[in-house]
């Protein structure tokens, strides 16, 4: 066998096999490409709702998807250390009323979500990089959109919530109020002749 037909076997031969290997490897690069976009495309969508269970389960993901990606972990662990800190309170966050009742929450509450925020935009940027988006932190930071009414109605919940908690621990009484009897009797007297025609 000639060194040229030798070549040409090894090519009809190796060929398939080496166009199999590259489909594979590209197919194995598009989906991981779309795994890492599937968690940006999440934490873009939920960037307002951090607490809700998709936005939670994308940045869960973030350490194994951006495994390779140094900036992106470097933003990713900068804000898990700010999850995993207990922050102090500024002298004009402190309270004079037990903690959930007093106006001055409202500015603790609010730095620490601005600072959340500001890390979040920082990770998003950086993955954005990763991803080749072009996209400012400042626009991510300022960009977004939550109905007024979702927030209304988890501060709603989360107080009724913490209510209910503080009656069943004795720490609140269930308010009654005492109504006037004659009151009482008008507001049951229609009941009464309604039931008396029905009976005729």
């Amino acid at each position: 066998m000639t060194l040229n037909e030798l070549f040409t076997l090894t090519a009809i031969v190796a060929g398939p096999i080496f166009a199999v290997f590259v489909t594979r490897q590209l197919d194995e690069r598009r989906e991981r490409e779309a795994r890492r976009m599937d968690v940006f495309r999440t934490l873009m969508r939920t960037r307002r709702t951090p607490t809700s269970m998709e936005h939670v389960g994308a940045l869960n993901l973030i350490e194994i998807e951006f495994a390779k990606d140094g900036e992106v972990l470097a933003a990713w662990k900068e804000l898990f250390k700010h999850f995993a800190i207990q922050h102090l309170r500024r002298p004009d966050e402190i309270t004079v009323v037990p903690v959930g009742a007093g106006a001055d929450d409202g500015r603790f509450f609010a730095r620490l979500m601005d600072e959340r925020q500001r890390l979040l935009a920082k990770l998003l940027h950086a993955m954005g990089r990763a991803l080749r988006f072009k996209i400012e932190q400042l626009e991510i930071f300022e960009g977004g959109y939550t109905p007024q009414g979702w927030e209304d109605e988890y501060i709603e919940q989360r107080t009724v919530r913490g209510f209910l908690i503080d009656l069943y621990k004795g720490k609140v009484a269930l308010p009654v109020m005492v109504f006037d009897g004659q009151v009482h009797k008008e507001a049951i007297a229609p009941e009464k002749k309604t039931n008396r025609r029905s009976a005729a």
